[in-house]
């Protein structure tokens, strides 16, 4: 369905009554983990001072800088956010969360040169303790008339659109905006996920994936220009580059040609590349 219309008239043919509801989970001292962040958890453990899952959040703040209000619209966040709060700890062999009401900030303003700012983002970004909450540490610095806040928050915590709700919602209680109170929580999600209804449709979907990735799988011998280490580091570049009206042009035709999306058509382009390289 490539247009919003057309995809507008399967949204209404659609059974509504399809869409699972969430609860609120009854308060208890500890809860599940989801399946996310019992994946996180385990890479945690065998490398606990990789910072490769921290999200790094900027925002500038114009105009005359209040710090005391700056730290209380953090706190307010947290407060507003169980799963900043959130701890977690092995019971009984499973992966569980434990939600503060009472925690600290670690919260450090300063005034740098210019030629500062580098160095202290660097120091800045450090391994989190999934043991122990907030999962957010937060950083003020003034430089050259601009005011820079620093967030440096673990992803088993928040995610990309996590990222972009803390930023509105910190831009908005600055300004002195009142905000509804959160319908749900993390927690709700992750109780329902390991509900008895929920576990049945999981193990049908192992099940799939057990058989489609049975026997040998195939291995793809890549050329790199450098020995690949004992140890995975994560280094890497990033290169940016726009393409052109013409060739974007031609790859929406291709997509329209077959039926695609621009994403799909350039999915099977990387996957062509990577037979060229592997053979």
């Amino acid at each position: 369905q490539p247009t919003i219309k057309q995809l507008s008239r399967l949204i209404q043919k659609r059974d509504k009554q399809n869409y699972p509801v969430i609860s609120k989970a009854r308060k208890q001292s500890y809860y599940q983990a989801s399946s996310a962040q019992k994946r996180m958890f385990a890479l945690w453990e065998t490398d606990k001072d990789s910072i490769v899952y921290n999200l790094p959040i900027m925002i500038e703040l114009n105009g005359k800088l209040d710090v005391k209000k700056a730290e209380s619209v953090l706190q307010e966040i947290i407060g507003r956010h169980e799963a900043l709060r959130t701890s977690f700890d092995v019971v009984s062999g499973d992966v569980v969360q434990i939600i503060h009401d009472t925690w600290e900030l670690e919260f450090d303003y300063q005034k740098l040169p210019s030629d500062g700012i580098r160095p202290y983002v660097k120091q800045f970004i450090r391994p989190f303790h999934l043991d122990k909450a907030p999962l957010i540490r937060a950083g003020l610095i003034t430089y050259e008339d601009r005011n820079l806040l620093l967030l440096d928050v673990h992803h088993i915590a928040a995610d990309g659109v996590s990222v972009g709700i803390i930023r509105k919602e910190f831009n908005a209680l600055y300004a002195g905006h009142k905000l509804k109170q959160p319908p749900l929580q993390y927690k709700d999600y992750s109780e329902w996920q390991v509900s008895s209804g929920t576990k049945e449709a999981l193990k049908e979907q192992e099940e799939y994936w057990l058989k489609r990735l049975s026997g040998d799988l195939p291995i793809l011998n890549l050329q790199t220009d450098y020995e690949r280490p004992r140890v995975k580091s994560f280094e890497g570049s990033r290169i940016s580059f726009t393409a052109d009206e013409r060739l974007t042009s031609s790859l929406k035709s291709v997509a329209k040609e077959t039926g695609t999306t621009l994403y799909m058509v350039l999915l099977a382009v990387y996957n062509v590349m990577l037979s060229k390289y592997s053979g």
